[in-house]
């Protein structure tokens, strides 16, 4: 697993650490479960952190050295993918090690996946969770640079699958990157709801899936933002039940949670 720009085990909510954070992590956890072993991959941040990570069964996390050691903005991390990639193989190297397959999440894992597949003659899955093309197309001006939809578009053509969350994210492959129909799995995110009280909250929740998505979709003005969004405030009230105010209207209570979380992706400019 490959997630360059954002440590999977970082602050949920922190900058770049939301909903493909918690992704990742599930799904690596999901498939250690079954007996796979899984290495997740991402840039050292922070000089306190391990560099191995037990995280799960069969699941680590490791820290690679890509320039300082400390947080940096996403779009400074496209200028140190070659240090990652290098510092990847070494690791590898010295361990040993080979791996049947690269699954690399956002554009930026993604360009350092594309590397991997040819040096390593593994194939290559992509998550995109977002796309350039269709960010800068619900946006008045464009706000995601050349470079990202050239690669993105270069990684749509050479990748042996690709994972999208939703048909719509299917079409927008289809239709801004001419994405072969073929090589697109449509596999929803799922919500992994804390045990014992998942059939209390289920039905609490369920009349408003739909409203929350159309909420979200108006503040945003972007389908895939607008799914991390619902999904983020679904978790954030499931967690926050214990102090909830019953007083309160649920539905406004769960509508302002989404709000924020829209309005704090915004001033991120996730």
């Amino acid at each position: 697993m490959l997630s360059v720009h954002s440590c999977p085990m970082g602050k949920i909510g922190s900058k770049d650490t939301g909903g493909m954070s918690i992704y990742i992590r599930e799904l690596s956890a999901e498939l250690g479960k079954q007996g796979h072993q899984v290495d997740i991959f991402t840039r050292a941040h922070n000089p306190m952190d391990s560099e191995i990570v037990e995280i799960g069964q069969g699941v680590r996390l490791i820290h690679l050295r890509a320039g300082e050691v400390k947080d940096i903005d996403k779009s400074m991390v496209y200028s140190y993918l070659d240090d990652f990639a290098s510092s990847l193989e070494d690791f590898r190297r010295s361990c040993g090690l080979s791996y049947d397959l690269v699954h690399s999440h956002y554009w930026l894992s993604g360009c350092v996946g594309r590397l991997m597949k040819e040096l390593w003659q593994v194939p290559h899955m992509m998550m995109f969770h977002t796309l350039g093309a269709v960010k800068n197309a619900a946006s008045v001006e464009g706000v995601e640079p050349d470079i990202r939809i050239k690669r993105e578009w270069g990684m749509v053509q050479a990748c042996d699958r690709i994972i999208a969350a939703t048909e719509q994210e299917r079409t927008d492959l289809i239709n801004y990157y001419h994405a072969p129909p073929g090589r697109i799995a449509v596999v929803p995110c799922g919500v992994n709801f804390l045990a014992g009280r998942t059939e209390a909250f289920e039905p609490l929740v369920t009349p408003y899936r739909r409203p929350l998505m159309v909420l979200a979709f108006r503040l945003t003005r972007n389908r895939e933002e607008a799914l991390e969004v619902a999904q983020e405030a679904f978790l954030r009230a499931f967690r926050s039940l214990g102090r909830y105010d019953v007083s309160r209207s649920f539905r406004n209570w769960l509508f302002q949670i989404a709000a924020n979380e829209a309005r704090d992706r915004m001033r991120r400019g996730a």
